[in-house]
């Protein structure tokens, strides 16, 4: 986190899904963390019909989603086309994409704490 209430791309990585977390959270957190999405590439978060979760997340939940459509040689010599998705490094965005995972219940990694003791020194 940078200034109070600004979050980062990296903030937005290291968030920790919970058990049973939706494609459109994942899909979210992904295209948050700075990552693009295209219907293929979109396996990776579990899912297909990107088009649709884009849909929601636009439609639902107000979230700024940048488009363009790329064309793109498939093994067979033949063009297709895709759309490519992203969202912009806006801070009030980014903000929002924090905010919104957190309240479908991502959660920040834990610091700190016994786990992360150093170890004491038993040969001594």
């Amino acid at each position: 986190m940078t200034k109070q209430g600004e979050h980062t791309r990296a903030d937005i990585r290291q968030l920790t899904p919970p058990i049973g977390a939706t494609k459109t959270g994942r899909v979210l957190q992904w295209l948050g963390g700075g990552e693009a999405l295209n219907n293929r590439s979109a396996f990776v978060t579990g899912g297909t019909c990107l088009h649709s979760t884009i849909s929601a997340l636009r439609n639902d939940h107000g979230m700024v989603i940048s488009v363009e459509t790329r064309k793109y040689l498939e093994h067979d010599g033949h063009s297709s086309q895709r759309h490519q998705y992203w969202i912009e490094p806006d801070p009030i965005v980014l903000r929002s994409v924090y905010r919104l995972l957190r309240l479908w219940g991502w959660s920040q990694p834990k610091t700190g704490g016994p786990l992360s003791a150093p170890k004491p020194d038993l040969a001594a």
